[in-house]
């Protein structure tokens, strides 16, 4: 169990660098800039969903995973299209919401752990 919470402990560090690649991405893409690192935040959200299901044991987060792949799917088409307006409303709208719902339940785990 306690490898279980040091890989939830971990995960924050994964919330942290999201965080701050959403926020960079989002200025880049609605200034007109590239969509390069959007795979970063993809890969990001994967690694995040992995963490969720080798800890299952010890909390009930819901990964989301049906909706958060649908998701990706919808981005991906969105990037293929060049659609750079939509790419940054899936992020806002559809990902931003998701990510901070994992990222206060896992402070509520680990305090609950401490």
């Amino acid at each position: 169990m306690d490898e279980k919470i040091e890989v939830l402990r971990n995960s924050l560090e994964y919330f942290d660098k999201i965080n701050d690649n959403v926020e960079k991405e989002l200025d880049i893409i609605r200034a007109g800039g590239e969509l390069v690192s959007v795979a970063d935040l993809l890969e990001g959200v994967l690694v995040l969903i992995e963490m969720f299901e080798a800890t299952t044991e010890c909390h009930s987060i819901d990964a989301k995973q049906g909706e958060v792949r649908a998701l990706m799917g919808e981005l991906m088409t969105a990037i293929e299209n060049q659609d750079k307006g939509l790419v940054a409303d899936i992020i806002e709208y559809e990902f931003v919401p998701i990510i901070s719902g994992w990222q206060e339940e896992v402070t509520q785990i680990l305090a609950n752990h401490a």
